[in-house]
């Protein structure tokens, strides 16, 4: 577990709201689930707005939870880096493909997944990026230490699309975060997944000796992530 005693709660909180949101996914618990409690309406207008930010949430939550986890693996300034290279590149990648369509596929992202940076790409985004990079590398790099960079960037990419595939149908289907013009999720998105993770892997400083004792948040993020999703797509039939 974290050492200090902020870092626990902020795990706490995580996995309580991961928990939270799991349960509300899998039971359709959504707005007009809401209207039709006869709590006071304060109540309900609160619960409609944690509905309505509680993917941002998830995801803010998620990235600090990885974050801190880096640090003490990799230490605070090749965290920060990790963060620069990650962060803008992966919102510029996005906002590009936003407008083109061109490497992802033709699709446009609404205002389901939080605020939008420029009303373009939700902030959520690059913070999912980095969540999924940087936690695969640090689950990747304690249990396979004797990897090259190469090698782990390889399966950082493999496990990303792998991710990607997972959520995507619950996203855009269910969520409505974005739109894609064909209706479906173009084998163009997949390409471009694994490319930009295994750059993103391969040049950021996320190799590191392991833990003795290895640190359980990258892998109860990224393993809160795939059940919320997973829930979603088995609730719905997607």
């Amino acid at each position: 577990m974290p050492a200090s005693l902020p870092a626990r709660i902020l795990l706490a909180v995580f996995l309580i709201w991961a928990t939270v949101g799991t349960v509300t996914v899998s039971l359709h618990l959504d707005e007009a689930w809401i209207d039709g409690l006869t709590q006071p309406e304060p109540v309900r207008a609160f619960l409609k707005t944690c509905l309505g930010w509680g993917d941002f949430i998830f995801i803010v939550l998620g990235t600090l939870n990885v974050y801190l986890a880096a640090t003490l693996r990799l230490g605070l300034t090749r965290t920060r880096l990790c963060a620069l290279i990650i962060l803008p590149l992966s919102a510029l990648l996005e906002g590009f493909g936003t407008v083109t369509g061109i490497p992802f596929g033709a699709y446009t992202y609404t205002g389901n997944f939080g605020p939008l940076l420029l009303g373009i790409v939700p902030f959520a985004i690059p913070l999912a990026w980095f969540i999924i990079i940087v936690g695969l590398g640090l689950i990747l790099t304690q249990y396979f230490p004797l990897w090259s960079q190469a090698r782990i960037a390889v399966a950082v990419a493999i496990l990303a699309v792998a991710i990607d595939f997972v959520l995507e149908p619950f996203a855009y289907g269910v969520r409505h975060y974005w739109h894609w013009e064909l209706g479906a999720v173009p084998l163009s998105n997949y390409i471009t997944w694994f490319a930009a993770s295994f750059l993103f892997a391969r040049f950021s400083p996320i190799i590191s000796a392991p833990r003795v004792r290895p640190d359980p948040r990258p892998v109860l993020v990224l393993g809160a992530m795939l059940i919320l999703f997973a829930a979603g797509r088995i609730s719905y039939g997607v």
